[in-house]
């Protein structure tokens, strides 16, 4: 899918706060004390505009039409809120107006005992593609302008996540499943590399490419596996190639000599580990928080069962992955990720713009404008002499 396009539906304008992810659904469950005051409670939320700016709306009228089983409470009301992503829902919760002006009509005494949780939305299953619609907003709804309410308990409440539960936040963010679990990656963009000293660009690859066959078995965080074959051209003319076809590395001038290919793609190679981390051997930890160009970020650092080590920087307010580092034979490595947009089919959130830093100089910075998942790939596209992928 061409990701300007994707940007063009889901990115319409910026926004301070970036809505990524997946829409998620608030629920508010619970026993109704005061309907009256619960009714003017709502009027208020309406009257707010809150949810007309944050893309909020209902689900479901609250009242169950049956129940199927168990015993619901007196006046049980359950109403299910759909926002386009984590992150404006938490504008919505944690806005002055709501916090300081509205939430307290019903408190003080409890117009309602009520338990209010917040789901991700999961892809649509292959079974239902094409029967229903897709997830994804098709217009951008910002939290600019909206003040928000200063939480006391926020910083506590962070730290007490663990590192499993933000990971687990993290990928349901990227796609669920099927950003876990993907066969093939076919991107498409431009690059530009960066030589090690002065400020200009060294060259430009208007026509820079990836090929992916993964390995779902992975043990290896920074190490060849599966197949790749990465491409750069320069005004239709070959700037450089280099490919792994599972077994054997190479490039544009030949096979490479194991103890080079094996230097080269452990400085390369380390963003897909992220997806094995719950398999048997993989350590997952916490580590301190940080912050990536204004973004807070939660930092896990996951260990292989060789001993490999990588620190990923996930954004406290999207669950977007923003950074990536781990110690490379040229250094250390810092990879960034900005831009993202959400393909909605199957559901995969993905940075346009990746940056990679060696010992915090810039060395090359991608703009991906194409991108497809589990696409058809011949494994003869990966091996040397690689023929022309077109």
């Amino acid at each position: 899918m061409h990701l300007l396009l994707a940007a063009a539906a889901l990115q319409a304008s910026a926004a301070p706060q970036p809505c990524e992810g997946p829409p998620v659904m608030m629920v508010v469950a619970g026993p109704t004390h005061d309907a009256d005051r619960m009714r003017a409670y709502g009027k208020a939320i309406f009257d707010s505009g809150l949810y007309r700016q944050l893309g909020g709306y209902y689900l479901n009228v609250p009242r169950a039409v049956e129940v199927f089983e168990g015993e619901p409470a007196a006046n049980h009301t359950t109403l299910i809120v759909r926002f386009p992503c984590l992150a404006n829902a938490r504008a919505f919760w944690n806005s002055r107006v709501y916090q300081e002006e509205i939430r307290p009509m019903r408190l003080d005494p409890s117009a309602g005992d009520y338990l209010v949780t917040v789901y991700a939305e999961t892809p649509i299953p292959p079974q239902m593609e094409g029967k229903v619609q897709p997830g994804p907003y098709l217009a951008t709804f910002s939290a600019d302008g909206i003040p928000q309410h200063e939480t006391p308990n926020a910083a506590g409440a962070e730290h007490s996540l663990d590192a499993r539960t933000i990971l687990d936040r993290a990928v349901a963010t990227a796609g669920g499943d099927a950003w876990l679990n993907p066969r093939t990656l076919v991107m498409r963009g431009q690059a530009t590399f960066f030589g090690p000293d002065g400020a200009a660009p060294r060259a430009v690859a208007d026509d820079y490419r990836m090929w992916r066959i993964y390995n779902p078995d992975r043990t290896v965080s920074h190490g060849a596996d599966g197949m790749v074959r990465i491409r750069g051209l320069q005004n239709g003319r070959l700037m450089f190639e280099v490919g792994h076809d599972g077994a054997q590395s190479w490039n544009e001038r030949g096979p490479i000599p194991q103890a080079e290919a094996d230097a080269y793609w452990a400085s390369a190679f380390g963003f897909g580990i992220i997806r094995q981390a719950g398999r048997p051997g993989f350590r997952l930890d916490r580590v301190p928080d940080s912050q990536f160009a204004g973004h807070p970020i939660f930092k896990l650092r996951l260990t292989d069962p060789q001993g490999g080590e990588t620190l990923f920087g996930i954004d406290k307010r999207s669950y977007a992955i923003r950074t990536m580092e781990f110690a490379t034979p040229r250094g250390w490595h810092l990879r960034t990720y900005e831009d993202f947009v959400e393909l909605p089919s199957p559901r995969w959130l993905q940075a346009r713009r990746v940056t990679l830093y060696y010992n915090g100089v810039k060395q090359n910075e991608v703009q991906w404008t194409d991108v497809e998942v589990n696409a058809p790939l011949d494994p003869a596209l990966f091996r040397y002499p690689a023929p022309d992928p077109g």
